[in-house]
C-alpha cells in the first residue's frame, strides 16, 4: 500500500530511494557567513527541503538556526538546486525531508 503524500510531498521514510545530492556541488555552494567566521562561531542548521518528482528543490524552510547568518547561508546553498529525485518502486515522487547543514571552521 502506497502512503499518501502530505501537501503533495511524501515523507522521506515512505520512499524506496531517497533523493541523491551532489555533495561536491553542495559544498561549493555553501558560503560560511562572514560574521560567524569573524567571531569563530560554528553551528548546525536544520532545513526542511521540498523536492519535486523531477528533482527540483522547490521550497526550503529553516527549522533550526543557531544565528550568525548560518540559516540564510544554508538556505541560499539549496536555492535553484537540482538533485536526483526520490522514488517509490522506481517511480519518481515529490518528497520532503529534514537536512542538517554543519558549519565548521577549519584551521
Amino acid at each position: 500500500m502506497r502512503p499518501e503524500p502530505i501537501g503533495g510531498y511524501y515523507p522521506l521514510e515512505s520512499t524506496t530511494v531517497g533523493p541523491i545530492f551532489d555533495s561536491t556541488l553542495l559544498a561549493k555552494r555553501i558560503i560560511y557567513p562572514p560574521l560567524a567566521k569573524r567571531q569563530g562561531k560554528e553551528g548546525v542548521v536544520v532545513l526542511r527541503l521540498f523536492i519535486s518528482a523531477s528533482g527540483d528543490v522547490e521550497d526550503i524552510w529553516i527549522v533550526d538556526d543557531p544565528g550568525y547568518g548560518f540559516g540564510e547561508a544554508a538556505q541560499a546553498a539549496f536555492q535553484g538546486m537540482q538533485v536526483a529525485p526520490a522514488s517509490i518502486e522506481g517511480k519518481p515522487i515529490a518528497v520532503t525531508l529534514l537536512f542538517p547543514v554543519r558549519f565548521t571552521l577549519r584551521n
